[in-house]
C-alpha cells in the first residue's frame, strides 16, 4: 500500500470520469495524448485501463519513493524468463522509444511506469472455487515454480530485505510485533534453501489469475523475489486461512485439493506445508510495517470521505494483526504442532 499522501495528492487531479492529466502524461509514453486513459485502481501502485482502437492495455506506475525503475526492470525479467518457458503472463509493451520501464516527471514528481497487455479470461471467485479448481490452481503454482528453477533475480527483494524492512519501520512500542520478527526470522535463518527455494510471485491470489479454460494466466509480480516456494502458498491462500496463522487447518479439504493439484507437477513434503504458519505471519509482519507507512505522518487537511473511510479501514487491518500477534505467538502455535 502506497503512503495515502500520494494518494491523495493523484486523486486530487483525478476528475468525474476517472480521468487525471497525471496518468494521460505518464501514457504519453506509449500511445497519443487523446487516447483514453482512465484511472481503474490505485494501492500498492496506480493502475490505469488505456484503451485505443486497437487495443487494451494497462499502465501501471509508481512515484520514485516507492519503487526503484531497477526493481521494476527486476520484476520484468522475471516475467521474460517465466514466458520462455511457458507461463502465460501479462507481459510489457514497449514505449516509442523502446523502453519497457519508463521515468516520467510530472507536477506530482517522478514515477516509473509500465505498459502491460491485458490478459484473456476471467477471475475465478475464492467462495465459489470448486474442489477441482483449488487442485487446478495448486497445479498452476508448481507449474510457475518449476518455470523458475535457475532464475537468479536482480534488484528484486529477499526475505531477508523485507524484514529489514519491517525492523526500520517498526515502533519499539509494538512488542508482540517484535517479538514475533525475531521468531520468525530465526527460524528462516536455519532452513535450507535448496530445490525449496527460488524466486517466487509472491500474491498468487485470484485476483492476479485469469483463466481461460482450465490453467490461468498470471499478472502482478510487482513483489516477486527470492524465497521458500511454500511461502508462495501460505500467501497465495491467505483467504482461506483469514490471513491469520492461527486459523490454518492443513487437513482442509480445500488445502488438501490445493496441495494435491500442487504435487502432480512439484513434490512438496509435510514438514515444509508445517512452516506456513510461519510464512504466514511473516507476510503479517511485511503487510503491518506497509501500512504503518501508509498511515505515517497522519491524516491530511481536508481528506475527503473515501480516504477516511481508506484510513480507517487500513487502521483496523493493522489492529487485527497485532491482536493476532499479542494472542497467538508462534511458539505457541508450533507447541500445538501446526507448525
Amino acid at each position: 500500500m502506497m503512503h495515502l499522501g500520494l494518494m491523495k495528492r493523484f486523486f486530487d487531479t483525478v476528475d468525474g470520469e476517472w480521468r487525471s492529466p497525471v496518468a494521460a502524461q505518464i501514457a504519453s509514453a506509449w500511445v497519443s495524448r487523446d487516447c483514453d486513459v482512465r484511472i481503474l485502481r490505485a494501492s500498492a501502485n496506480f493502475v490505469c485501463v488505456v484503451q485505443t482502437p486497437e487495443s487494451r492495455t494497462f499502465l501501471r506506475f509508481n512515484h520514485a519513493s516507492e519503487r526503484s525503475p531497477e526493481a521494476v526492470a527486476g520484476e520484468l525479467e522475471f516475467i521474460s524468463y517465466l514466458s520462455g518457458r511457458g507461463v502465460r503472463a501479462a507481459l510489457p509493451r514497449p514505449s516509442r522509444a523502446g523502453r519497457l520501464v519508463e521515468s516520467v516527471s510530472t507536477d506530482l514528481g517522478l514515477f516509473h511506469a509500465v505498459l502491460f497487455e491485458a490478459l484473456p479470461g476471467a477471475h475465478l471467485a475464492f467462495d465459489q472455487l470448486t474442489l477441482q479448481e483449488f487442485s487446478r490452481w495448486g497445479r498452476s503454482l508448481a507449474q510457475l515454480h518449476q518455470a523458475a528453477r535457475g532464475f537468479i533475480p536482480h534488484d528484486r527483494p529477499a526475505w531477508q530485505d523485507w524484514l529489514s524492512m519491517v525492523r526500520a519501520g517498526l515502533p519499539p512500542a509494538e512488542t508482540a510485533a517484535w517479538r514475533e520478527l525475531g521468531y520468525v526470522e530465526g527460524v528462516l535463518s536455519g532452513l535450507p534453501a535448496g530445490d525449496s527455494f527460488g524466486t517466487i510471485h509472491f500474491d498468487y491470489e485470484l485476483d492476479n489469475l485469469c483463466w481461460d479454460g482450465t490453467s490461468p494466466a498470471v499478472l502482478d509480480f510487482d513483489d516477486c523475489g527470492p524465497h521458500w516456494f511454500t511461502a508462495d502458498i501460505a500467501f497465495a491462500l491467505r483467504d482461506l486461512f483469514e490471513d491469520r496463522s492461527s486459523a490454518v487447518n492443513l487437513e482442509d479439504e480445500r488445502f488438501q485439493s490445493f496441495v494435491s493439484g500442487y504435487r502432480s507437477l512439484r513434490p512438496i513434503d509435510e514438514t515444509a506445508l508445517r512452516r506456513i504458519p510461519i510464512f504466514l505471519r511473516w507476510h503479517n509482519l511485511v503487510s503491518f510495517a506497509r501500512i504503518a507507512h501508509s498511515l505515517s505522518g497522519g491524516p491530511a487537511e481536508n481528506e475527503p470521505e473515501w480516504l477516511q473511510n481508506l484510513r480507517r479501514r487500513l487502521v483496523s487491518i493493522q489492529d487485527g494483526y497485532r491482536r493476532e500477534f499479542e494472542a497467538y505467538p508462534l511458539v505457541e502455535i508450533e507447541r500445538q504442532g501446526m507448525a
